[in-house]
């Protein structure tokens, strides 16, 4: 992709635009998002060094047109929105905390925003164009181009994109159509009946808490090696027992008494080769049913160890992401102008929230050549605030430090301190952070 010389706030190009249709999970996000809820979910690095703003402006702009997919805004056609390449000048913006009264549904604006603050660089980023692996390599590469645009110079960049790096067609493929949309013909059946949420109402946007949990991450991982289980699936069990503590402490209601429901992202590229930087996953759900009685650590442990093992395999999830994209494509629903889909699409998409707990989403590790590494000194990963389920869990690990956040949009935080005192019964005490949302 060229581009000529840049003019004003915008760079000038090409008279016909690259458009790109929407992959299937993100069809249901221009229905769901408003400029007080963007939904945008957020990395951010602490460096050694005070962020330079118009270096980290340069470098920003000398690494997007590598990546096309982010060099998008979104565009609301007769029946379908999509993405069309965007040549508006991105603007870097302080940063405080996560992103509200930003309107990512609005032509011309970026499904993403880079910030800066002090030492701390952050990348707020939509599920329009990608999911958190395609938000790694892109963070990556603004940070490698942000170090060289500083005269800082690497040996070996491993493999961060670099803005010479050769461009790969399969960066931008929608693999849900390409490799899914004919998979299999025996479908699952649909998860019936609503879990068990957070009882205390939602506050209205900007409220935002999130409280943070540091651990040295060779603890927990021996601490999983020990039940001869992966960390997702400890964590997810602590989870899930906070939630059970939770619901056991509430009223002895038949409203309370639903399965307790945690979804896990689960990275398609593991289980079909791909370089596509575009959503790329399947949601894996394992659950409890309180209603049998109360369960044991070690009895959820082996629930979530089973199911998510079982899971992970294409022929169970794969044909239901195929029924979706076969029903995206049906006449009836090609047909239906935007306008009258919207009203569906927030009903439907609260129906699915309903029908969950929470997410508990781990990236896994974030790695930099050692040379870069010894300028970043801490990784965070934040998932994005939903009010519906009220409360999601962001996992993320740099060098030997694991960072655990949960994102609430209410103000009981009896679930975090559970969740607490389940680390602790492992042998493993986090440190503690809590902060709030602020508007910028």
């Amino acid at each position: 992709m060229k581009t000529s010389p840049k003019n004003g706030n915008k760079i000038t190009a090409a008279s016909n635009p690259l458009i790109y249709p929407l992959d299937n999970m993100a069809l249901i996000y221009p229905a769901i998002i408003t400029h007080k809820q963007p939904m945008l979910f957020r990395l951010s690095a602490t460096l050694s060094e005070r962020i330079n703003a118009s270096r980290l402006q340069m470098a920003l702009e000398n690494i997007l047109p590598r990546f096309p997919i982010m060099r998008t805004t979104i565009q609301h056609g007769l029946f379908w929105s999509y993405l069309k390449e965007n040549f508006e000048r991105p603007q870097l913006c302080s940063d405080f905390m996560m992103s509200f009264n930003y309107n990512v549904n609005k032509s011309g604006n970026y499904p993403f925003r880079l910030k800066a603050y002090n030492c701390r660089i952050a990348l707020e980023t939509s599920h329009l164009v990608t999911d958190g692996k395609g938000a790694i390599e892109f963070f990556r590469a603004i940070l490698a181009e942000y170090f060289t645009q500083l005269g800082k110079e690497f040996k070996n960049y491993g493999d961060i994109i670099r803005p010479t790096t050769p461009f790969n067609t399969e960066e931008i493929e929608d693999l849900f159509q390409k490799k899914l949309a004919d998979y299999g013909s025996q479908l699952p059946a649909l998860r019936k009946g609503s879990a068990f949420r957070e009882v205390a109402p939602s506050e209205p946007p900007p409220f935002l808490k999130v409280k943070q949990f540091t651990l040295p991450l060779d603890e927990v991982l021996d601490a999983s090696h020990r039940y001869g289980v992966s960390l997702t699936e400890l964590l997810v069990t602590l989870y899930t027992a906070a939630y059970q503590d939770r619901m056991f402490l509430l009223p002895p209601s038949a409203r309370y008494r639903k399965a307790i429901r945690i979804t896990t992202p689960a990275n398609l590229r593991s289980i079909m080769a791909s370089n596509t930087l575009r959503n790329f996953i399947g949601l894996v759900n394992m659950e409890i049913d309180p209603r049998l009685g109360v369960y044991s650590f070690k009895e959820i442990l082996n629930d979530v160890h089973h199911s998510l093992r079982k899971e992970l395999v294409a022929k169970r999830f794969l044909p239901f992401i195929s029924r979706n994209i076969r029903s995206e494509r049906h006449l009836l629903a090609a047909g239906i102008p935007l306008a009258l889909k919207k009203p569906v699409l927030r009903r439907l998409h609260r129906t699915i929230m309903q029908q969950e707990t929470s997410v508990l989403s781990n990236l896994g590790p974030i790695n930099f050549p050692p040379e870069m590494a010894e300028l970043i000194e801490s990784v965070d990963f934040i998932p994005a605030a939903k009010p519906i389920n009220r409360r999601d869990c962001g996992v993320i690990s740099y060098k030997n430090q694991l960072t655990i956040n949960f994102c609430r949009t209410c103000e009981n935080d009896e679930v975090e301190r559970y969740f607490y005192d389940h680390l602790c019964e492992q042998g493993l005490i986090p440190k503690v952070r809590e902060f709030s949302n602020t508007v910028n």
